[in-house]
């Protein structure tokens, strides 16, 4: 009886929640007005733009040097995670570098709001974040551009396919859950506290419904696939049959997965 008293008085806040955003947003300044929401967003891509600027040149002398890595046909399954894993680090390599800049970039230019930190923070992360799980899981376990060491059982187009609407969904879901996490702010003084705990705990039932939404469409979009990834490659495996079966039932799984997760 609490718990659904609690969801009444949430879903009851719902039509004050875009007014609270915005005497947040406007109170945030001591001038007021939404110009430091700009300039905050100005120094977060600046930032963004000399990590990019620093890394690419790093990947650039790094690609020659590390070119031994790389097999282009790996004999065991060793050789493929080597290289795969190698991969990875250069990922979260990536994602750090780039979080360093940005938030170097904001402090040189820091106007001293915690708002404006705030959300050039949120920016950074969310950077960070969507390059891992793009870079440093989809774009190994994909392997879209490296058939030859994709260690799951998928066709070249299904791996193309899957690669590109996970970007898709992971930027989406991010987007979204940085917004909610930076508005996050009930009870904050210090940027205003215009939102109310029922409009904050809206925000974080959306990011959590969005993402559930986002995983069942792409479970449902790529059934086929995801049938094809967990079962055996090479009719000639133990228990081949059964594990094939078994695999049909991967998409049915994770859609109880996904709506046990969201209740």
């Amino acid at each position: 009886l609490k718990a659904r008293a609690r969801i009444r008085e949430i879903v009851l806040s719902v039509p004050t929640l875009v007014p609270n955003i915005e005497k947040a947003l406007g109170e945030a300044s001591p001038e007021g007005g939404y110009f430091w929401l700009v300039r905050a967003l100005g120094t977060a891509l600046i930032g963004f733009l000399v990590g990019w600027f620093a890394i690419t040149r790093i990947q650039k002398a790094g690609r020659d040097y590390f070119s031994y890595m790389y097999d282009p046909n790996p004999e065991t399954t060793a050789d493929k995670a080597k290289y795969l894993l190698f991969r990875v680090v250069i990922a979260l390599v990536y994602a750090v570098v780039v979080f360093v800049m940005i938030m170097a970039v904001a402090i040189v230019f820091d106007p001293g709001l915690e708002a404006s930190r705030r959300l050039i923070f949120e920016f950074a992360l969310a950077y960070a974040v969507y390059r891992v799980m793009r870079r440093g899981v989809a774009w190994n376990l994909f392997v879209y551009d490296a058939p030859s060491h994709r260690l799951v059982n998928l066709q070249d187009d299904e791996a193309i396919r899957m690669d590109r609407d996970w970007g898709i969904a992971v930027a989406a879901v991010l987007i979204f859950a940085a917004t909610a996490r930076f508005l996050d702010f009930s009870g904050d003084e210090s940027l205003g506290a215009g939102l109310t705990a029922e409009n904050v705990r809206f925000l974080q039932i959306c990011s959590a419904a969005l993402f559930i939404l986002v995983f069942a469409l792409f479970t449902l979009r790529h059934n086929k696939p995801l049938r094809h990834a967990f079962a055996p490659r090479n009719p000639g495996a133990p228990m081949f049959r059964v594990r094939t079966n078994i695999a049909r039932f991967v998409p049915a799984i994770l859609l109880l997965y996904a709506a046990f997760a969201f209740v």
